[in-house]
């Protein structure tokens, strides 16, 4: 190996996180987004929440500042879905991303415009900045694959779901999050049969049906 490099062949690529913040809001899933920074090369487009990862920080410790500190997105749970390293994906030099996943977070306000924030349908978001939207399929693909998997790893269907619910409520979640229809039967079959949910002995009605058991999920 030539250990003899020019100071010219010493470049490397810049480190930076994406975070993917995704809920449900109405009954559809949405994704945060935030406009672009002035000194962005696709001012004025929306993005994901993003940015450089510090010399002395973990990149999920850069992933959790700037859901702090662009977005006022606190105690977010992240997990790490994917590495993008396209070489042409920033214009301003070679930037190697590592994207994360969050649904669980606190977040008051569902858009800020002092923040320049806004939630979105995932089927109706147009144009992003960067490579934002190749990002935004992968984490809804994998997203989808872990609600499949909720009966081995139930820690996305809780954080999409409130605390208590009805069946009839989680299986909407379900198939919002997956973007398909389950069969009704099937579906509580392999949610009672495994036993995840726990009763709480309450009811719920909407005034339409008789009123339906609320359960919650026995562990975090």
């Amino acid at each position: 190996m030539n250990t003899n490099l020019s100071n010219k062949d010493m470049r490397f690529a810049v480190l930076a996180v994406d975070v993917v913040c995704l809920k449900i809001i109405k009954g559809k899933l949405c994704v945060l987004l935030k406009k672009t920074a002035d000194d962005s090369p696709f001012i004025g487009m929306w993005a994901l929440v993003g940015g450089m990862v510090r010399v002395k920080e973990t990149v999920e410790d850069a992933a959790e500042r700037l859901l702090a500190n662009k977005v006022d997105i606190h105690n977010a749970t992240v997990r790490q879905l994917h590495v993008f390293s396209g070489i042409d994906r920033d214009p301003r030099g070679r930037t190697v991303s590592v994207a994360f996943l969050s649904v669980k977070f606190e977040n008051g306000e569902d858009e800020n415009e002092e923040l320049e924030t806004k939630w979105v349908e995932v089927t109706k978001v147009g144009k992003l900045g960067y490579d934002h939207n190749e990002i935004l399929d992968v984490a809804r693909k994998q997203l989808r694959q872990y609600i499949l998997d909720s009966v081995h790893d139930t820690f996305y269907i809780q954080s999409l779901a409130p605390k208590e619910f009805t069946l009839s409520e989680l299986q909407t979640i379900y198939e919002t999050a997956i973007a398909e229809s389950v069969d009704k039967r099937n579906f509580r079959r392999q949610f009672l049969t495994a036993d995840l949910l726990e009763a709480t002995g309450e009811k719920k009605s909407d005034g339409k049906m008789r009123p339906a058991k609320l359960y919650i999920f026995k562990k975090k």
